[in-house]
């Protein structure tokens, strides 16, 4: 009994501290980018894909243009389908104060 209170408290203050220290700070669930560089980021695109810097992604199923500017993939018919690509930022977002 006495292990599971102490457990709850650590979760409790571990809850508490990382509020204090980041306040705004949000998770972007579900829309983490695959194949950034060492550390994920978030992406507009839910399952969006890292351009090679890791600074731009695509949505899921598309590829980075040598620039990053552009997203683009082939069509069903074989035509291309080309997208803007969005910058993508930290795994926690940062939210500015009102």
């Amino acid at each position: 009994m006495k292990t599971i209170v102490a457990l709850v408290l650590t979760f409790a203050f571990a809850a508490t501290v990382h509020s204090q220290i980041f306040p705004t700070a949000r998770p972007c669930p579900g829309r983490i980018c695959i194949g950034c560089t060492n550390f994920p980021t978030c992406c507009p695109h839910v399952n969006g894909v890292c351009c090679r810097s890791g600074l731009n992604c695509c949505p899921a199923g598309f590829t980075c243009t040598a620039d990053e500017k552009i997203c683009f993939r082939l069509g069903v018919s074989g035509q291309t389908i080309q997208v803007s690509s969005h910058h993508s930022s930290a795994a926690f977002e940062v939210k500015e104060p009102l």
